[in-house]
């Protein structure tokens, strides 16, 4: 599909999605919504997914609270509140690539680039975010995102990363490099400040070329206070913004012919069975042409009986 305009913005809000965000709807904006490359042994492909980034609640994004859960940001040593977003989070960028890691400048924020071409791919995620009456602003904001995998991430991971198997088989954890200080992605090497967040994340094919993984991500804006205990508290506002990327990797298989090849090859034993037919053809007419010998004195007899 062709890329969106760059420029183009897309604030969401429920009302807003169920205009802009319809069911397989490709929303990418900045680039395409699909990125394909190969090279001699292997096919990879980056599909941006779901195709427009749709609301999200806090309390109900399961993968979020098992994440905050197994990770401690939960009581007693955390305690977590839900408050409702009044502003508005607009979707700057949400692309798919692969190959060269794209340079990124989103906002304030920039992302420098690779490239180095490598059997990799992942997407762009930007938003800008515009607090209303109520919501955190300037130092005051923070961000959280929990993500879920289809596949085991801790080989990728930081060590000790705290990851929850849910019985599903998809795995979730909360996105702040394995700090255990607070679950804020911003304070863990994240690209964001109190107006931007920007994520780049990607994935490289194995050794064997076969990869299918599917990456979903739930962002929100946070704040931190702390009750009178001294008890912190991570505060998360309601509508965040669900995103993500499947990425794909595939083996070319040795020893299947080309189409052009196939079909000479198919033409050649053709030929070859006409040729041992008409063979065969020709050894029976020269046995019907032959004359047969002439009887003998026995066979004549037979022959005669019956007259």
């Amino acid at each position: 599909m062709q890329p969106h305009s760059a420029t183009q913005r897309l604030t969401v809000s429920f009302l807003g999605c169920l205009l802009a965000c319809a069911p397989g709807q490709s929303a990418a904006i900045g680039g395409p919504d699909r990125a394909d490359d190969q090279d001699l042994d292997c096919s990879w492909s980056s599909l941006i997914q779901p195709l427009s980034a749709t609301p999200v609640q806090a309390m109900l994004t399961d993968y979020l609270k098992n994440g905050l859960n197994v990770a401690a940001f939960a009581p007693p040593d955390w305690n977590i509140e839900y408050r409702p977003l009044t502003g508005t989070l607009d979707i700057l960028k949400y692309y798919a690539w692969v190959t060269n890691k794209p340079t990124v400048n989103c906002g304030a924020l920039t992302s420098s680039g690779s490239s180095a071409p490598r059997r990799r791919g992942g997407a762009v995620f930007c938003v800008e975010y515009n607090p209303g009456a109520g919501d955190p602003a300037g130092a005051d904001v923070h961000w959280v995102q929990g993500i879920k995998t289809n596949f085991d991430p801790r080989p990728f991971l930081p060590p000790d990363t705290p990851v929850f198997n849910a019985p599903d088989g998809s795995f979730h954890f909360v996105d702040n490099d394995a700090s255990s200080i607070n679950p804020f992605y911003d304070s863990a090497r994240g690209l964001a400040n109190s107006s931007v967040f920007l994520d780049i994340p990607f994935h490289t094919c194995p050794p064997s070329c076969l990869a299918d993984m599917k990456i979903e991500f739930s962002m929100f804006i946070a704040g931190a206070e702390y009750r009178p205990d001294g008890t912190p508290v991570a505060v998360l506002y309601s509508e965040g913004l669900r995103w993500g990327y499947e990425f794909y990797c595939f083996p070319h298989i040795a020893g299947i012919p080309e189409p052009g090849t196939l079909v000479l090859c198919s033409f050649g034993v053709a030929v070859l069975l006409l040729f041992a037919d008409r063979g065969r053809k020709t050894s029976a007419e020269i046995r019907l042409l032959t004359k047969p010998p002439a009887p003998t004195a026995s066979t004549r007899s037979r022959s005669c009986a019956s007259e």
